[in-house]
């Protein structure tokens, strides 16, 4: 990938999770500030976060990229198997599936 392609997709993450950080802060803290220090504390926690994962999307772009030295590999299906086992166990015959509510 180029410079370009992995700043365009860092800035994205980023605006994604700033924007998210700010709507989640500035709820919580209606609840415990009041007037203009409710914007300001939730503009700080969009920055941090949206720094953050600038920053997480560039590095693990550049340790991810293939070079002549490390080709890039596909993942072995046995490992992708056991990967979703792993996140997803197996439901025994006698308990029931794990239910979600969505609001």
């Amino acid at each position: 990938m180029n410079l370009r392609t992995i700043l365009l997709l860092g800035l994205i993450a980023g605006a994604v999770a700033g924007v998210m950080a700010y709507l989640i802060t500035y709820n919580e803290y209606q609840h415990h500030f009041k007037g203009r220090r409710v914007v300001i504390e939730s503009l700080k926690s969009a920055a941090v976060a949206f720094l953050f994962f600038l920053a997480l999307t560039i590095v693990l772009c550049l340790l991810l990229e293939p070079t002549p030295s490390r080709p890039a590999a596909a993942v072995s299906p046995a490992l992708l198997n056991k990967s979703l086992i792993f996140l997803n166990p197996p439901i025994r015959s006698n308990q029931h599936p794990p239910v979600i509510f969505i609001a």
